[in-house]
């Protein structure tokens, strides 16, 4: 009935759906994120840092962490006919990675709450370095 070309691969509907999922939760991670910011901005003296180790961010992240693992992994079967040894590159590529991405957000935000927002703002960081070089002049 269908020509062998025009059909998807199932391995395909897979990729974009772990994919999508991927970037579904990423945008709830980040929303939650900016929840938790909006809260510490509208009084930071009642608490000294941004608490982002809630349980829905911290369930967030992992299962936005779960979904690219599992899109990367599938995304190297089709060149990695091996699915074991697909999942094993994309372990150590993704694993790592987001624990990196996690620990450095915390150091992000206690950046931010300790110096403000310019520590953090590389545009306002820019601007000054600029700045300064032009009255060195």
């Amino acid at each position: 009935m269908y020509s062998e070309s025009s059909a998807i691969a199932p391995i395909y509907s897979l990729i974009v759906a772990t994919t999508f999922l991927a970037v579904m939760l990423g945008i709830i991670f980040k929303d939650m994120l900016e929840y938790q910011v909006a809260l510490w901005t509208a009084n930071p003296d009642a608490k000294s840092q941004i608490n982002y180790k809630t349980g829905n961010i911290v369930l967030a992240y992992s299962l936005t962490s779960l979904f690219v693992l599992f899109s990367v992994a599938l995304s190297l079967t089709v060149f990695v006919q091996i699915f074991w040894l697909a999942s094993a590159i994309a372990v150590a590529v993704v694993v790592p990675t987001a624990f990196l991405m996690w620990f450095q957000l915390g150091s992000m935000l206690q950046l931010w709450s300790d110096k403000g927002i310019e520590a953090i703002d590389l545009d306002f960081f820019a601007v000054n370095q600029a700045s300064e070089k032009s009255t060195e002049s």
